[in-house]
This record gives C-alpha cells, sequence and structure tokens, in this order.
C-alpha cells in the first residue's frame, strides 16, 4: 500500500512540474524544493540546475520499472 501511494505522490509532482514548466518555464526555487522533497531527492546541495535534472531523473526511473 505505501508503494502506491507512493507512485501516486511520484505522479502527482510529475504532472506539477509539467504543469509549472509549460506555465512558466523558470518554475521558482521553492516549487522545485517542494517537488524534490516529494520525490525524496536531497536539494540542499543543488543549484536550480541540477535540481531540475534530479527531478527528472527520478521520474525517468520510475518509467522503466
Amino acid at each position: 500500500k505505501a508503494k502506491v501511494e507512493f507512485e501516486k505522490a511520484k505522479l502527482e509532482a510529475k504532472r506539477e512540474l509539467e504543469k509549472y514548466k509549460n506555465e512558466n518555464p523558470n518554475v521558482g526555487r521553492e516549487k522545485l524544493e517542494s517537488i524534490a522533497e516529494t520525490l525524496g531527492i536531497d536539494y540542499t546541495n543543488k543549484n536550480d540546475e541540477e535540481l531540475k535534472e534530479a527531478i527528472e531523473k527520478e521520474i525517468n526511473k520510475n518509467k522503466t520499472t
């Protein structure tokens, strides 16, 4: 059950990221951190670009599993 909830949260984070990317290509740091937190990504030592890449990587990683 926990895995299903985690997957749902990741899908929601992906939808949210896509929505904000389409509406505003310069997604704010606060929003990036929120999405990263949802996905379990440590964002403390990442700049915005690194954080965006980590989010994309995490989202894509689960498409293949």
